[in-house]
């Protein structure tokens, strides 16, 4: 046997060793977070969940971020039960993970438990009143009050978000929940915006002052 044969054969047998002990870990895995941003919500959901399988629970930063991902892609699958199930699981590892109480409560919310929903984004709001998604928090309170026929509190919770939020003005065009009220400002193209009724105002709409100031300054810009 020629010397390099010999060493052809002991180069291939390290290399298979080599690749025996590499944990899988370590091995190339899809990012379940840009499969989320690209709209693969059911790869992303299987991706999380081997993370989950891989990660144990001293990994808390790690597991919160496979949790909030698949949470977060849950939601787009409109599965919603599956989305309450893993973030209550991830509250009881780490309770006051802003991302992860605002799945909670969103679930809840697209299941019609309204009181619970509600509790869940006043939380997010006390542990975060700047987080990243309290315009979207006090968008979905809004929707609630509605449900409970609470206008004023609804009136608040609405001029809140477009508050923290003035491009909040398209979610108002969404068809659930009420009607919706198409403004003509200036030159510009329509406006369309989700009005709260309200049994003061009679069959008319009510717009908040906030809401009419927003409609004059996208009406100058």
């Amino acid at each position: 046997m020629s010397h390099r044969y010999t060493r052809t054969i002991t180069a291939f047998i390290a290399v298979c060793l080599l690749l025996a002990v590499v944990p899988l870990g370590a091995q190339q895995r899809p990012d379940a977070l840009e499969l989320y941003r690209a709209g693969q919500y059911a790869q992303a959901v299987d991706v999380c969940l081997q993370e989950l399988q891989d990660r144990g629970t001293d990994q808390s930063k790690l597991r919160m971020d496979s949790f909030s991902v698949l949470g977060w892609s849950y939601l787009r699958l409109s599965q919603y039960e599956n989305a309450l199930t893993y973030a209550r699981q991830a509250r009881n590892e780490v309770r006051y993970d802003i991302r992860i109480v605002e799945i909670e409560a969103e679930a809840l919310f697209y299941l019609g438990r309204n009181l619970e929903a509600l509790t869940l984004f006043e939380e997010y709001v006390s542990l975060s009143p700047t987080g990243e998604r309290i315009d979207t928090v006090y968008y979905f309170m809004g929707e609630i009050f509605l449900r409970l026929a609470e206008y004023r509190h609804a009136d608040i919770a609405f001029s809140t978000a477009l508050h923290h939020s003035p491009e909040i003005a398209r979610w108002w065009a969404s068809p659930q929940g009420g009607r919706t009220l198409e403004l003509q400002v200036g030159h510009t193209s329509p406006l369309t915006m989700r009005a709260c009724r309200c049994p003061s105002v009679g069959s008319g709409w009510h717009l908040t002052a906030r809401w009419r100031e927003w409609l004059r300054r996208s009406a100058s810009t």
